[in-house]
C-alpha cells in the first residue's frame, strides 16, 4: 500500500477509504499530504473523491476489485458480508487491519478499537484517534490523553 494514505483528513466515510494502485497515485498522496488540493485527481482516486465530495453511493459504484476497494466497500456501506471481505482483503497486514478495526467501531459492528501495535505514520495516528474517542465515550480521561500525546508523537514524526 502506498502511502501516505490519506486517513482522518476528510470528513464522513471518506476519512476512512484509502486510494488504491494507479497512475498518478504517489503524486496525490503528496499533495493531500501536504494539505493541498490535487488541480488533477487521477482515476484511480476517483472513489475518494465521490465520498470525499459526499456522494457515497457514486463512490460504490466506482470501486473495483483490489484490497483498498474491498475496504472501502466495508467504509461506504458497513456489514458483517462486507466486514468478512474487508477482513479477508486486508489479509493480516496490521495497517489495513486497523483501517477495517476503524471502520467496524465506527459502524457499530464492533466495540473493540484498532490496536496501535506494529503501527506507524497515519495508521498509528488512526488507531490513536479511534482509541482516544473510545476513551471518552467511557469516561476515561487519563487512557484519552495518553493517547492523545502519543496521536501527537506519531503526527509530528509523520509530517
Amino acid at each position: 500500500m502506498v502511502g501516505p494514505q490519506p486517513l482522518g483528513i476528510s470528513d464522513g466515510p471518506a476519512a476512512l477509504m484509502l486510494v488504491g494502485p494507479g497512475d498518478g497515485l504517489a503524486e496525490l498522496l503528496a499533495v493531500l499530504a501536504a494539505g493541498r488540493e490535487p488541480r488533477v485527481w487521477p482515476p484511480c482516486a476517483a472513489a475518494y473523491r465521490a465520498a470525499r465530495d459526499g456522494d457515497s453511493d457514486g463512490a460504490l459504484r466506482l470501486l473495483g476489485d483490489d484490497r483498498a476497494s474491498a475496504l472501502n466497500r466495508f467504509v461506504l456501506a458497513p456489514s458483517p458480508e462486507h466486514l468478512a471481505g474487508a477482513r479477508a482483503a486486508a489479509g493480516g497486514d496490521p495497517r489495513l487491519d486497523a483501517v477495517v478495526a476503524a471502520a467496524a467501531y465506527a459502524s457499530g459492528l464492533s466495540d473493540q478499537p484498532p490496536r496501535r501495535d506494529d503501527l506507524d505514520g497515519e495508521f498509528a495516528v488512526l488507531a490513536l484517534t479511534v482509541g482516544a474517542a473510545r476513551a471518552v465515550e467511557f469516561k476515561d480521561r487519563r487512557g484519552a490523553l495518553r493517547r492523545l500525546s502519543s496521536l501527537m508523537a506519531n503526527a509530528i514524526l509523520w509530517r
